[in-house]
């Protein structure tokens, strides 16, 4: 079908021509009294050129599949690159790029990648499915039972990443040898937590570096009557002076954990995504097509989303945000049982258009290390 307008005086008329010669008027919309829009098949477009004598014929549109094989024709070049856009994305959403291995030993992740290779497992190859992968991790734990205690497989997008714990043979425990514990560091003692040996400083006591603390040494009446290993913890409060630096104007990109796959088109200095793509990105970039005679090019990025923090400080926000930086400062080299008792700022000053500070800190810390006893004669 065929939408066209027609134009003219006594417009009934062409009308009735029309029916006189059997073409069929599907739908007829009156515009004003000298103007129509009527519906036919295409095929009587060509007898209505040649019936119009005094009437206007205006082809408007198409309809039905007439028209979706213009849209089509209009459009293929976009449409063919959506297809095969969508295409590529599907084939290459199914590969495995890359293999991570979740361990700090180098040799049993070699071990790892050589046997996952035996396998069929390597980067550039189609996935697995679950089944197979469940299958290859118990024959890499069955021909290494020695050294592999457990694997995981597990596929995240275009990549593998492998958990595994080594097998440890049971070590015979060590003996160990008569020892003290002594002050690591000027401090005035907080606890004196000990399972073994004879306690020579107390709560409340100031020590300094070297000082003894615990003692491995058993005497009587003077006399040294045995040797033990001092076993336990001391904690002290220990002091500290720290100076930060903060910036009035904060800008830093922060990498996230969000990652999109797209496939981009590029024409001269322009980029075409297929795809919703974050406005601050960290790309990675496979290319996968190029030409060098025209400036087009298709390439497929794993874009990973950067999170931009940028910020003006007033004076006592700047003071606050240095403040936190020196108290993490001191707490990324605390444990879990040690802590800040206290913070001061003792002065700060303007320059360079950063705020800079000293801090005073008080720290509840483990201060107690062991000391080999020397035995006179061994």
């Amino acid at each position: 079908m065929i939408k066209i307008k027609v134009s003219g005086k006594n417009i009934e008329r062409f009308i009735k021509r029309l029916n006189t010669h059997n073409i069929n008027i599907y739908k007829l919309e009156y515009l004003n009294i000298n103007s129509i829009i009527i519906t036919i098949k295409k095929e009587d477009y060509e007898k209505c050129l040649k019936l119009k004598s005094i009437y206007e014929l205006e082809y408007l549109d198409s309809l039905g599949l007439l028209k979706l094989k213009y849209l089509f024709y209009k459009n293929k070049f976009l449409i063919i690159c959506f297809l095969f856009g969508i295409g590529i994305m599907y084939f290459l959403s199914n590969i495995i790029f890359s293999i991570e291995i979740v361990y700090n030993d180098s040799k049993i992740r070699n071990l790892l990648l050589s046997e996952l290779r035996k396998n069929g497992v390597y980067p550039h190859t189609f996935k697995k499915s679950y089944e197979e992968l469940e299958q290859i991790k118990n024959n890499i734990i069955k021909d290494n039972r020695d050294i592999i205690e457990w694997l995981e497989i597990e596929t995240n997008g275009t990549k593998y990443i492998v958990r595994v714990e080594e097998r440890k043979e049971n070590e015979e425990l060590e003996e160990i040898k008569p020892r003290n514990i002594i002050a690591s560091k000027d401090a005035r003692i907080i606890k004196v937590d000990v399972s073994n040996g004879v306690i020579e400083k107390h709560s409340g006591q100031y020590v300094k570096k070297g000082d003894l603390i615990v003692n491995g040494t058993v005497t009587l009446n003077g006399n040294n009557k045995n040797y033990t290993a001092a076993t336990g913890k001391v904690y002290g409060e220990v002091w500290y002076q720290v100076s930060v630096s903060y910036p009035l104007y904060y800008y830093e990109e922060k990498e996230t954990n969000l990652e999109k796959k797209v496939l981009v088109f590029s024409f001269l200095n322009r980029r075409f995504e297929l795809f919703s793509s974050f406005e601050h990105k960290k790309i990675k970039e496979i290319s996968l097509f190029s030409s060098y005679l025209l400036p087009i090019k298709l390439s497929y990025e794993t874009q990973t989303k950067i999170e931009v923090i940028e910020n003006i400080y007033t004076h006592e926000q700047a003071l606050e945000k240095a403040l936190e930086k020196s108290r993490q400062k001191i707490e990324d080299n605390l444990s879990q049982e040690e802590y800040i008792i206290s913070e001061k700022y003792l002065s700060y000053s303007i320059k360079d258009s950063k705020i800079e500070v000293d801090v005073f800190y008080s720290v509840c810390e483990e201060i107690g290390e062991y000391q080999e006893i020397v035995i006179e004669g061994e």
